[in-house]
């Protein structure tokens, strides 16, 4: 279930509680809230934007259970991210197989 932010639309009329930005953890299906549990001010729904972390090389993408695959012109795939020792080059379908056993031991480059 997402958790929504939600804040008072007038602070001056509302409550400690919901002067202040507050999280509600709610079902997608639920309607949004409109008044405050404390002290029935109306309250929004605030939009945030959610956090994304992007993997910073390889051993990011590894430890994650991920791979960078790309293409070569004789149409098999190579691994970019593959720890030495491991297969670099081969079928897509190789790989799929590969990557479903699980993460991988944490590893640095």
């Amino acid at each position: 279930m997402p958790i929504y932010v939600y804040r008072a639309s007038d602070p001056e009329a509302s409550c400690e509680a919901c002067r202040e930005d507050f999280e509600v953890l709610q079902s997608m299906k639920d309607d949004a809230l409109t008044e405050c549990g404390e002290c029935g001010a109306a309250i929004e729904k605030v939009p945030v934007v959610p956090g994304m972390a992007f993997p910073k090389g390889p051993a990011a993408l590894r430890n994650m259970g991920m791979a960078r695959l790309e293409r070569r012109s004789d149409g098999s795939y190579e691994n970019v991210s593959a720890q030495e020792g491991a297969q670099k080059v081969g079928s897509l379908e190789s790989f799929g197989k590969d990557l479903a056993k699980g993460p991988k031991k944490i590893i640095s480059d």
